[in-house]
């Protein structure tokens, strides 16, 4: 009986060191497999050193090609040398490494979280050491910044180009305001010009508006004007200009040899520009006749009496009456 009552609590003592076992095996699998381990495939483990991890986590991907191969184990500080960043990568033993392999920090998304991308190398030939070489890629903010810093550069070589040309054109701005004003005061007189000439111009619209009812007019006399030339333009080509123009040729010779005759002294007109004699004589006549007209003003009686009417009037015989 004593026993038996051994067994039985012999039997519960081990269950219960069974189950604490079991759920320390439990929690230990059950970590590693939320922090992403394949609890299930074995794998290596690899060291890298970095200068800078640059916000790397434990458990943070390792990739290959877009596919998660392995976490990061462990990462460990030491202090004073080159690299002193040591970070421990669980990989997959399946994957073959080979000879310069390279482990890659590497951003993961645009939240800022962090991967490690690994390069196999040359499978080919079989890494020697379990050391992976470190390399880190440049990130979105860094690339953003490289990206970014010529533009920054130029903006402040325009801003700085801008200030110069502001400062330049500081007696200008003077100059311009003086100017303004100018034309302020011109667009006063102006508007004051209008208002006192509005009438004026009122004026000269209805003198045009008039002028143009007179060009109208004067276009359309125009018109008939042109028609009648046009009709004088018909007879003047239906008329015979070659034979008026002949005879006017003739006329002109005509004409050339009576001034020819005059010059040299032939007939009356040439004689009377050649001779002097002729002009004296028409001077001395002219004069006798001046002579004559006066005697006739001063004495018309006398020239009455004897030229006009003659002797005394004797009376017809009708005249005198019978004795």
């Amino acid at each position: 009986m004593v026993l038996a009552i051994f067994f039985v609590e012999v039997k519960k003592e081990f269950k219960v060191g069974f189950l604490v076992i079991s759920a320390l095996v439990i929690l230990y699998f059950g970590i590693g497999f939320l922090k992403g381990s394949d609890v299930f495939n074995p794998a290596n483990s690899y060291f890298v050193y970095y200068k800078d991890v640059d916000g790397l986590t434990v458990s943070n991907p390792i990739m290959i090609n877009g596919f998660q191969i392995g976490l990061v184990k462990r990462i460990k500080v030491f202090q004073g040398a080159v690299n002193p960043i040591l970070v421990e990568l669980e990989i997959n033993k399946n994957i073959v490494i080979g000879q310069s392999a390279k482990a890659i920090l590497s951003n993961n998304g645009f939240l800022g979280g962090k991967m490690i991308i690994l390069d196999p190398g040359k499978i080919d030939l079989e890494l020697k050491s379990d050391t992976l070489i470190g390399e880190v890629s440049p990130g979105f903010t860094t690339m953003l910044e490289d990206k970014a810093q010529p533009m920054v550069n130029q903006v402040t070589h325009l801003v700085k180009t801008i200030d110069n040309l502001v400062d330049s054109f500081q007696p200008t701005v003077g100059k311009i305001n003086q100017t303004l004003e100018a034309v302020t005061k011109l667009s006063v007189s102006s508007e004051a010009l209008v208002g006192t000439s509005r009438e004026d111009i009122k004026t000269i619209t209805n003198n045009l508006a008039k002028l143009s009812e007179a060009l109208l007019k004067t276009e359309n006399q125009l018109s008939l004007i042109m028609k009648k030339v046009n009709v004088v333009g018909d007879s003047l080509t239906k008329a015979d200009l070659a034979g008026t123009i002949n005879s006017l040729h003739q006329t002109t010779e005509q004409l050339h040899k009576t001034m020819v005759a005059i010059n040299e002294g032939k007939g009356t007109m040439g004689k009377l520009m050649k001779n002097d004699s002729l002009y004296r004589n028409l001077n001395t006549s002219t004069a006798s006749l001046n002579a004559l007209l006066v005697d006739f003003k001063a004495n018309p009686k006398r020239y009455v009496h004897f030229s006009l009417f003659g002797g005394k009037e004797k009376k017809s015989k009708t005249d005198v009456s019978p004795k």
